[in-house]
């Protein structure tokens, strides 16, 4: 017998819709609600509480019959709750973390750009000059004890670095008074004390030198205009 695919559906005769003035009767299915038994007699009852506490309890979702254990249900709700907070404070650290790092990278970047104040000053040929400087201090103390062979390269490149890039060395030595005031607070309050004082005692040297030399210079003079006057000569 063939089947006409084409045909027109009656709904009403073929019960898709019901017809008019028809009660449908609903569905016989439930929610089986678990209720404890308070009769301890019935073993099928106690058997049949226990299965449907285990399973859960029957509830109709859009005329579907869903069972599911609410222990079951709390447990997952649970350990997805405590993985969404661990994986929140994961990449919350992370990005405070990259922040640190790109805070730093542009802090560093930027007091590097910093360090070279002049355009007039040769960069490459200055550093060129400052690391011959320093090996050659290497070099000359190679025999000597531990003091010389750490000090003499120091002082040799860093006087170059203050000769052909003054500039340059005026920046990396403000740099490390800042990092040392950072950090060493004390140190470098008991250091700028020091170096007070050493250039107190300097102008103060400086200051004794000029007056001697010019008391002799006076003196000097004097003399020589008295040889001058008494004897006539040009002295």
């Amino acid at each position: 017998m063939a089947v006409d695919y084409y045909r027109e559906v009656d709904l009403v005769q073929e019960r898709v819709v019901p017809p008019e003035g028809v009660v449908v009767p609903s569905s016989g299915a439930k929610e089986a609600v678990y209720t404890p038994e308070k009769s301890n007699k019935d073993v099928i009852a106690k058997a049949s509480s226990k299965f449907v506490k285990l399973i859960g309890n029957n509830e109709l979702v859009d005329g579907i019959s869903v069972r599911y254990p609410p222990y079951m249900v709390d447990f997952f709700r649970r350990r997805r709750t405590n993985l969404a907070e661990r994986l929140d404070r994961t990449s919350e650290k992370l990005e405070k973390a990259s922040n640190r790092y790109y805070r730093s990278e542009r802090k560093i970047t930027s007091t590097i750009a910093g360090l070279k104040a002049e355009r007039k000053e040769e960069f490459i040929p200055g550093l060129t000059y400052t690391a011959v400087s320093f090996m050659t201090g290497s070099v000359l103390t190679r025999n000597r004890n531990f003091v010389y062979r750490f000090f003499t390269p120091i002082i040799l490149g860093t006087t170059c670095l203050a000769f052909v890039l003054p500039g340059t060395f005026n920046n990396v030595k403000s740099l490390c008074y800042d990092i040392e005031k950072h950090n060493f607070p004390s140190f470098v309050e008991n250091q700028d004390k020091i170096v007070f004082k050493i250039n107190v005692g300097i102008g103060k040297t400086i200051s004794v030198l000029e007056h001697t030399f010019s008391t002799i210079g006076k003196g000097v003079s004097r003399t020589q205009a008295a040889l001058q006057e008494w004897t006539g000569l040009n002295v």
